[in-house]
Parts: structure tokens; C-alpha cells; sequence
């Protein structure tokens, strides 16, 4: 997926503008040029339409969409169908430097090339017993926070081994999670709260609460 330099626009492998509109029914939209062939449509529909689809499972995915098209950043999403690596997703910034967005008043990056490692994730759904958008969206939500200005300081203010950055994306990933869980009416189960990391990463207040209530439920029944 690719993203022009004011971060407003995707594009296709023609490099044509594709209109894409996440709607409140929880359905995408897109818009291509006229006389786009069928060939870029499924290229595009296969290998950038998936991160959005799993986005859209919640409405805090929807947000992200919007937010990610928006921001000034010019965004490349390249999911990796290789090797497993240790990580679900990686951001990888393309410049050394910050640009100003005028819309959130904060600097932001330039460029950034979104890895989601689709092995990984696949293997880490079914390891969890979990859809696999499940997975992928929670992933691709935590990525796109990493472009919101708050979370560009933390990260850039700290090191790999801090886990204040962290603490905040671990529990809105858990959020997804439940989120995407009680949309479609899927059986919350504790393995969501879980800490796969080798940091100490607290679930917050509300998150907590979530859990205890669960297990008090499991108790009775």
C-alpha cells in the first residue's frame, strides 16, 4: 500500500489514486480509476485490503484508518509472508528526521515503511486459538499508534528495553482484542490479557477489572 507524500492518498501498483472509505456498518469502500484492470484490483484487494478488513472489526480500528489516512506521514504497508521473525509487525521510519503536521500541531514521520510478519501472526492465532484477524488487527492498530505524535516522543525519549512506551499499546492491543471478541460474539477467554513479551507490561485499571471479572464468572459457572 502506498501512501503520496502528503500522506492523503493510496495508490495502486499503477500508481492511480484508490479511494478507500471505512463506513459505520463496519464495510470498506473503494474507488478505483476507471479502467483500472481487474489484475491491480485483486493485487491490491489481496495484499493491502486484509490490514484494513482487520482494522475494521472495531470501532478503535476504524479510527486508526481514518487517522493513518490523514496524518501527514507517507505511510508503506509491505506485509511479510517470510520468515517468522520475533515480532508481528515491525515500523521501519524511511528518514532520520521529523516533519511538522499542521493538523496535530506535533511533528511526525515523514515516511515509514508497516511490516506485519503474516507467519507470525498466523502462527500466533492458531497457537492462541484466535482468528487470525484477531491478531492482525490488534497489530496493525499498536503499529499505527506508533505514528501518533505522544508515542513517536516516548519512543524516541527512551530505550528498546524501557517499558513505559510499551505499557499503553500492550493494553490497547488487549482492548482490540476483547473488542473484537464481543463483536462477533465470541467467547472471552483470559489468554487475551496475556503478556507474550519478555517486558513487564501492567494491564491498566480498566483491563484488570475485565479479567477478574472473568474469572469470577468462570468460578460460578
Amino acid at each position: 500500500m502506498l501512501v503520496d507524500l502528503d500522506g492523503r492518498k493510496f495508490i495502486d501498483a499503477n500508481g492511480n489514486r484508490v479511494r478507500v472509505r471505512a463506513k459505520r456498518d463496519g464495510t470498506l469502500k473503494y474507488k478505483f480509476k476507471r479502467g483500472t484492470s481487474d489484475i491491480i484490483k485483486e493485487d491490491f484487494y489481496e495484499n493491502h485490503a486484509k490490514v484494513f478488513e482487520a482494522l475494521l472489526k472495531t470501532k478503535k480500528g476504524r479510527i486508526e484508518i481514518n487517522f493513518m489516512n490523514k496524518i501527514k506521514t507517507s505511510i508503506k504497508i509491505i506485509p511479510n509472508y517470510g520468515d517468522y521473525g520475533d515480532r508481528n509487525s515491525t515500523v521501519i521510519p524511511l528518514e532520520d528526521y521529523l516533519v511538522f503536521d499542521p493538523k496535530y500541531r506535533f511533528k511526525v514521520y515523514k515516511k515509514v515503511i508497516i511490516r506485519p510478519n503474516m507467519r507470525k501472526i498466523s502462527k500466533s492465532a492458531k497457537q492462541q486459538n484466535s482468528d487470525f484477524d484477531e491478531i492482525l488487527g490488534a497489530t496493525m492498530l499498536v503499529e499505527s499508534l506508533h505514528l501518533h505524535p505522544f508515542q513517536i516522543q516516548l519512543d524516541q525519549n527512551s530505550n528498546n528495553e524501557d517499558n513505559e512506551k510499551y505499557v499503553e499499546l500492550f493494553n490497547k492491543y488487549v482492548r482490540f482484542r476483547y473488542n473484537y471478541r464481543k463483536n462477533s460474539d465470541q467467547k472471552i477467554t483470559p489468554i487475551i490479557f496475556e503478556n507474550n513479551t519478555n517486558l513487564k507490561l501492567p494491564l491498566n485499571e480498566d483491563n484488570l477489572n475485565k479479567l477478574e471479572k472473568l474469572k469470577r464468572w468462570n468460578t460460578i459457572n
